[in-house]
């Protein structure tokens, strides 16, 4: 007898929390954007009814903080009541964001909702029709951090059933915070099948089979770090082997970067560099499937209703003269146009930022290209792109994240370090060092 068993892998729900935008927008918008979270979960858990699956994983960060939200916790249960009611079962963890929830403190839990202990590993078993088809095994975290290798503790017993561990991880080395592991150990680990794994908030396949090692990314983006659509993974196993594993797109509202390149473009004001950025938009928009390129052949879609937009100028020319004239009027003049322009009854296509990375042309020609020979330049730029390494980036992105922590405001994702960022320091501190050298400062 064939065991085919069909489950959805989710985590980094993150209820309670909400996008992070302008709030220049009108009480619909807002609205829209405020209620996406929970419009992904809702997809969700109309995925899990439509796709006739046995049970549900959810990898930890369920809720975004273990402080008691009504309204989250009220989204989180009627969620998990309709799968009760389609006779799905859900086996979950919790991770460092939710650990302390007290999730039966306030609203009884349905039956059909099982969560792992935070003590000790715990194992629990799934029947279908009648059988005992398989284990699982997870732990929740029992504070903010977790700095236990807890899976060393997954043992599974000794039958033939299908295994499925569940864990929380950065999936980084002995110095992590959340729960030191490597992938080798883990593929390493014996007798598991499946390991579903949350905290890392872009899909990932870590492992293809053998065992199985995969994040699901988290539902819905919050910010300009979380571009592409959120979603969960749809696995399907025949006889103990994995057969399908399907990216579901959830989010119907995305971050999005859009870069225009400037250089070689005849653009003589402001109408003109809008309607550039406009072409841009619109080539971009029309190109990209908004899902993970690791998962582009096999995926089902989700319609995109809101685009929050952030525009990334670059190159040279007299446009960047354009940009520089009175940067925050500029800013705020094509914020508005774009506005205007682009919302139509497709959707929402709004413009968060304008990252101006520009060069206006200080030197001619060969005085620009003596530069670029020059010692004292390529010492710059060594260093330049020395910084620009994923080594020295996550080195940076930790000490300016950490300094960031001791401003006034509670939320850790106000103020994200990501690589455009950075990059944007560099270009402009490279662009004022030339020019305090060889022209063109004051």
């Amino acid at each position: 007898m064939k065991n085919n068993i069909k489950f959805i892998h989710a985590a980094d729900i993150h209820l309670g929390s909400s996008l992070h935008y302008s709030e220049n927008y009108s009480t619909n918008i807002r609205n829209m954007a405020d209620n996406a979270l929970q419009r992904a979960w809702n997809n969700l858990i109309e995925c899990c009814c439509e796709n006739d699956i046995d049970f549900l994983l959810l990898a930890g960060d369920i809720l975004d903080s273990d402080q008691k939200s009504i309204k989250a916790l009220d989204i989180f249960i009627d969620g998990c009541k309709r799968l009760s009611e389609q006779n799905i079962e859900i086996y979950m963890i919790t991770g460092n964001h939710d650990s302390g929830a007290d999730f039966d403190a306030l609203i009884d839990l349905p039956k059909n909702l099982n969560i792992f202990s935070a003590k000790n590993p715990e194992l629990k078993k799934f029947k279908k029709n009648g059988r005992e088809s398989v284990n699982l095994i997870g732990q929740s975290y029992s504070g903010s951090q977790e700095r236990n290798p807890i899976f060393e503790n997954y043992i599974f017993p000794q039958n033939n059933l299908l295994n499925i561990a569940l864990l929380h991880t950065q999936l980084e080395g002995k110095n992590s915070k959340y729960v030191p592991v490597s992938k080798n150990e883990l593929t390493a680990t014996k007798k598991v099948d499946y390991w579903a794994l949350g905290h890392i908030h872009q899909v990932q396949i870590v492992n293809s089979k053998n065992p199985a090692v995969f994040f699901p990314g988290n539902i819905q983006g919050r910010d300009f770090g979380e571009q592409l659509q959120g979603g969960a993974l749809l696995v399907e196993f025949e006889n103990e082997k994995l057969k399908d594993v399907k990216f579901l797109a959830l989010s119907d509202t995305i971050y999005m970067d859009i870069h225009v390149d400037i250089t070689d473009k005849k653009i003589k004001n402001l109408v003109g560099l809008m309607d550039l950025m406009i072409s841009e938009f619109r080539s971009t928009f029309a190109e990209m499937k908004f899902i993970p390129d690791s998962f582009k052949n096999n995926y089902n879609g989700q319609d995109i209703q809101t685009a929050l937009l952030r525009w990334i100028i670059k190159g040279r020319g007299d446009a960047a003269e354009i940009l520089l004239e009175d940067e925050k009027g500029v800013n705020e003049y094509l914020t508005k146009k774009l506005n205007s322009n682009l919302n139509d009854k497709d959707g929402y296509f709004l413009t968060e930022e304008i990252i101006n990375l520009t060069e206006n042309i200080f030197l001619d020609n060969e005085m620009e290209n003596k530069i670029k020979e020059s010692e004292v330049f390529r010492e710059i730029d060594v260093v330049k792109n020395d910084l620009l390494n994923k080594e020295e980036l996550d080195v940076i992105s930790e000490i300016m994240g950490e300094i960031w922590q001791f401003n006034d405001s509670s939320d850790p994702h106000y103020f994200e370090i990501d690589e455009n960022l950075i990059e944007r320091l560099l270009n402009k501190a490279e662009i004022e060092i030339l020019k305090s050298l060889f022209g063109g400062g004051n």
